[in-house]
């Protein structure tokens, strides 16, 4: 059992026990009584042999933990959602030593139960309830952010995290509402004095005075070990200054030199260097992962919980957590994470999102994508539409991902390697493959003319339906439209296979498809093959009796395409010339 697992087992621990509380609480909208019912189910369990140990052993060890976190810490610079988790996380001991005050040393001493009776009518007369009630927010807080550190990446977490949200946001929310519905029916009950002091055990003045000096001495004790942490530290960093030569750390930008002992996440924020982390350098997440490029010799080797998520990604020798690595000597680096990228989308003007891995960089284009799931079926660990972040690059190697994202018809995925590998190549041949009742889809060295750019690609499906909001391409408007095309009587079968080169492709405004060039056009069943060019034009209005090619039925179907990009040569002789004839595959004509 690692650091990390003690964090995150005794942390659900402490969870667990704030989670009861609340929903404890909560039960206090319905009556005092009912409340006390679950109350007494919880102190069943909790002040049990069994309860006790697990319920303090955690707090000690989560307290002890976060002590060492902070004394190790080479620097104070971190994320703002990073700082909040770790100051809420040390105003929960203030909950606590209070709360265990009043209520165990208070049974333990006295002998009096812990019940709402008398702890909400306590706090209640005393106007307490106010503080009582801002003390759970640092622990509801600091559990949920703890929980989204851990467990943000996985695809279950990420498929219930609205569900999550909602409980979070409601349960203290609740929780607030019945402590003051149980307080408002107190104060009416506690007006019969003879009830009063049959159901509520007061303590006297003198059990007050002995209690309120042990929290006292608690409290004392807890700010006096962040004193002696926060102490510990600047004298280390002291004698770190003043003892062995510092190290250099090289980055691509810049290099600087630091004492013994600081990781290279540390280094960076300390110096302003853009640096991916994710999981708060807790060795789970491992965006901040480094190429040591010169030094990976000298380095110390990594601890169990480094060795298992860089095993957990398949990380090559070179490659270090930067939030673990301590290096001793000088070394270079160089992050394999873009600072403003995420594993999470990062949107663009025009829909583009890029997922990160160490060796390899995935686009993918939502406009582009019409959900043909070649990548789904061909790498379900890495593409996966029921994450919340449906790309997980790091989940394979960057051969493996490379393979399947090129069999993405639509081109909606594109990569690029980052680790020295085979770019994404360019077809030898074009081809033109007809969806049964759907697009057009190209592959090859294509150049397509869009209403705002010439694109310069490899893969695309293109609408022949006339009906795609975002034309030239294929959005599945098709089914929207129950569009049908299955008559391709204009395809004449040849033998023979083109040579690849520029394949043009221009969308006429109101008018077909114009593609120039040569290319193998497949027919829907993949049985018929056909040798086109070196000029065709295909249907994009859906009513051409001679599909895939246009006949002029555009004209007299009045089409209208307001957004399709203009062809780069005048276009009226051509339309006029297609609502007189027909196009054949090999670009000549024949009479209609």
């Amino acid at each position: 059992m690692t650091r990390r697992d003690l964090r995150l087992g005794s942390g659900l621990v402490l969870f667990a026990y704030v989670t009861a509380h609340l929903a404890n609480h909560a039960l206090g909208l319905v009556s005092v009584n009912v409340a006390e019912v679950g109350l007494r189910v919880a102190v069943a369990f909790w002040h049990s042999l069994p309860g006790t140990v697990l319920l303090y052993s955690a707090a000690a060890i989560h307290l002890a933990l976060a002590l060492a976190a902070v004394y190790e810490r080479r620097t104070l610079r971190m994320p703002a959602p990073e700082a909040l988790r770790i100051a809420l996380g040390f105003g929960i001991p203030l909950l606590l030593i209070g709360h265990l005050t009043s209520t165990r040393f208070a049974f333990e001493l006295y002998g009096l139960h812990s019940d709402y009776a008398r702890i909400v009518w306590a706090l209640w007369t005393s106007d307490g309830e106010g503080r009582q009630l801002a003390l759970l927010a640092p622990g509801w807080l600091h559990g949920c952010f703890g929980l989204n550190f851990a467990f943000g990446r996985r695809p279950l977490y990420q498929r219930i995290l609205p569900l999550l949200f909602g409980a979070a946001l409601l349960l203290p929310v609740l929780a607030a509402l019945g402590f003051l519905a149980m307080g408002r029916e107190l104060a009416v009950l506690g007006a019969n004095r003879a009830w009063l002091e049959a159901h509520v055990s007061l303590m006297n003045a003198d059990q007050q005075i002995r209690l309120g000096h042990i929290r006292e001495g608690l409290l004392a004790a807890y700010f006096g070990a962040i004193g002696l942490v926060l102490a510990a530290r600047e004298l280390r960093s002291l004698l770190e200054r003043n003892g062995k030569a510092p190290v250099t750390i090289s980055y691509p930008q810049r290099a600087v030199q630091v004492p013994r002992g600081w990781t290279v996440l540390e280094v960076s924020r300390h110096f302003g260097i853009p640096h991916r982390a994710m999981c708060g350098g807790r060795a789970r997440c491992s965006t901040c992962r480094v190429r040591v490029v010169d030094g990976a010799s000298r380095c110390p080797p990594p601890g169990p919980d480094e060795r298992r998520t860089l095993e957990r990604v398949r990380a090559s020798s070179d490659v270090r957590l930067a939030c673990q690595l301590r290096p001793d000597m000088d070394i270079a680096v160089v992050p394999l994470f873009s600072a403003q990228s995420d594993t999470s989308p990062r949107r663009t003007s025009h829909k583009l999102r890029r997922y990160d891995a160490e060796d390899i960089t995935i686009s993918y284009d939502v406009k582009r994508c019409i959900h043909a799931e070649e990548c789904v079926r061909g790498l379900p660990r890495v593409f996966d539409p029921g994450r919340r972040v449906w790309v997980d690059a790091t989940q394979a190697n960057a051969g493996e991902i490379a393979n399947i994202v090129q069999r993405c018809p639509t081109g909606a995925l594109h990569f690029r390697r980052t680790d020295g590998g085979v770019e994404e190549p360019t077809p030898g041949r074009n081809e033109v493959r007809i969806a049964p009742d759907g697009p057009l889809y190209f592959r090859g060295e294509l150049e397509i003319h869009t209403p705002t750019a010439v694109l310069k690609e490899t893969r695309a499906a293109l609408c022949r339906c006339g009906a795609s909001r975002n034309k030239p391409f294929c959005d599945n408007s098709h089914a929207d439209i129950a569009f049908r095309a299955s008559d391709e009587s204009g395809i004449t079968a040849n033998a023979g296979e083109t040579e690849g080169g520029l394949l043009r492709v221009m969308p006429a405004t109101n008018g077909p498809c114009i593609v120039e060039g040569s290319f193998t056009l497949v027919s829907n069943d993949g049985l018929t093959r056909a040798t086109c060019g070196p000029r065709v034009a295909f249907c994009r209005c859906g009513h051409s009796r001679n599909k895939p090619f246009c006949d002029g039925s555009h004209v007299k179907a009045g089409f209208g395409d307001l957004g399709a990009a203009l062809s780069p040569r005048p276009q009226g002789a051509v339309i006029t010339q297609l609502a007189e004839s027909r196009i054949s595959p090999s670009g000549s004509t024949r009479s209609g």
